[in-house]
C-alpha cells in the first residue's frame, strides 16, 4: 500500500506468516544522498527530506549498494538496511522538507491497522484470500472500501 497526500508518502507491506521470523528491507537512496541520522536525508542537490520507520522493534543501518537510473549504468549509492522480527505490517514514511507533514506526523501502526491521517487500512488473511479493508474519515458510518485478492 502506498498512501500519498502531496507532501509525503507512507509505504506499508503486510507480510503473511506467524510472528517472529526476521524480515529485511532495503531502501535505496539516490547517489550523493546522505543519511544524517534521526531520519534526515539530504540529496546531492541539497534537497532535504525526513524518513521514519513506523514498524516497532526494527533496526535501521546505513550501507552502500548498486544504483541505476537507467538500468544501463550502475553506480554506488547509500541505502537504508532495515530489519526486524515479523509481527505486523512493515511500514515507513517519507516527506520532502523538514517541516510538519500530515502524512509523516499522522501515520501510525496499531497492530495490523495502518492509520494515515485518520484513514485506516487493515489486512486479514484467509484460506487463499487476502482482504484489504479501508475506512476513511470523510465517510463516517459509510461502507468500508474492500479489496479481496485471491
Amino acid at each position: 500500500v502506498v498512501a500519498d497526500d502531496g507532501s509525503g508518502i507512507v509505504v506499508a507491506d503486510w507480510v503473511e506468516g506467524p510472528p517472529g521470523p526476521e524480515w529485511g528491507l532495503t531502501v535505496p537512496l539516490a547517489p550523493g544522498t546522505t543519511w544524517e541520522g534521526d531520519g534526515l536525508l539530504t540529496t546531492a542537490g541539497g534537497a532535504r527530506a525526513r524518513w521514519r520507520l513506523l514498524t516497532e522493534d526494527a533496526t535501521v543501518t546505513v550501507g552502500e549498494g548498486p544504483w541505476s537510473s537507467t538500468y544501463g549504468s550502475v553506480e554506488t549509492a547509500t541505502r537504508l538496511l532495515v530489519a526486524g522480527p515479523l509481527g505486523g505490517p512493515v511500514a515507513w514514511a517519507l516527506t520532502l522538507g523538514t517541516g510538519a507533514s500530515p502524512v509523516l506526523d499522522g501515520a501510525r501502526l496499531h497492530g495490523d491497522l495502518l492509520d494515515v491521517a485518520g484513514a485506516g487500512l487493515t489486512v486479514s488473511w484467509g484460506d487463499g484470500v487476502i482482504d484489504l479493508e479501508g475506512h476513511h474519515p470523510d465517510r463516517p458510518g459509510g461502507a468500508a472500501a474492500r479489496v479481496v485478492l485471491r
